[in-house]
């Protein structure tokens, strides 16, 4: 699996991040800031950019288990098909902004 880009998305309280647009793409790793709160992550996704849903896994809301300062591995078959995701912490992040970085790969 080639990484074709890597971006960041900007976390803050319990608000949801920017959209990231997939098109053909998945997000294969995800790496959380030193500075965290949060140790998963809610996902959510859509078709346009602009209406959005709760993504689910296995019948389940999907949550991205993530720690401080550390890389996490995505599954690539989580993302694939998907146009736009989104994120938001799985707890309040407060007043502070937490900058995520992630790739994406290739399906």
């Amino acid at each position: 699996m080639r990484v074709v880009n890597t971006g960041t998305v900007t976390l803050t309280g319990t608000s949801w991040g920017a959209t990231i647009e997939l098109l053909g793409a998945t997000i294969s790793l995800i790496q959380a800031p030193a500075a965290l709160t949060s140790t998963k992550l809610n996902v959510q996704s859509s078709m346009d950019g602009s209406t959005w849903v709760v993504m689910q896994k296995d019948g389940n809301d999907h949550q991205i288990t993530v720690a401080q300062g550390k890389s996490t591995k995505i599954d690539p078959n989580d993302f694939a098909g998907v146009p736009y995701v989104r994120f938001q912490p799985g707890s309040d992040e407060s007043t502070n902004q937490r900058v995520f970085k992630y790739a994406l790969s290739e399906i």
